[in-house]
């Protein structure tokens, strides 16, 4: 699609695919469709099934800054924020079992620049705390307190 919006073109045909996250490369996009996780060339192509997980397809996923960590929350092992690599082998929970925030379990990941953490939290219309934890799991810190927090970003440079 153009910067105007036009020439627009459909990448893929997953049923109720929403919220795809460019590669860093950008020449993928990760999105999370009712029955999984996929992986779509950006210019249209072949989409590959990345790991099979039920769920809503408006679920937020994130790339990470590396080009092989994807992040997304997933229920396969309990539910909570998960880490699979680009091929959707290794998954790993990075929340404790039980994890849930003041809202329900906070949905919307998001990376640091430098890969290092991830900041998780809710979403405009499901608002929620805000978390940081190391990309392996650990030091889980709530951030805010008051379960209005939406969507975390990262400032540039940070």
């Amino acid at each position: 699609m153009d910067a105007d919006g036009g020439n627009a073109a459909q990448v893929s045909d997953v049923a109720d695919a929403g919220r795809p996250d460019w590669s860093p490369d950008g020449t993928q996009l990760v999105l999370r469709g009712i029955d999984g996780l996929y992986v779509v060339p950006s210019a249209g192509g072949k989409t590959r099934l990345l790991k099979q997980e039920s769920g809503a397809g408006d679920i937020p996923t994130a790339w990470g800054p590396d080009g092989i960590r994807i992040a997304y929350c997933g229920s396969a092992d309990g539910a909570g924020l998960y880490v699979t690599n680009d091929s959707g082998k290794g998954a790993v929970r990075l929340t404790p079992a039980g994890f849930i925030g003041p809202n329900g379990p906070p949905v919307t990941p998001a990376w640091a620049p430098d890969g290092e953490m991830i900041a998780i939290g809710g979403e405009w219309d499901q608002p929620n705390d805000i978390y940081l934890m190391y990309a392996d799991g650990s030091g889980l810190t709530q951030l805010t307190h008051d379960g209005k927090a939406g969507a975390p970003d990262w400032a540039a440079g940070h």
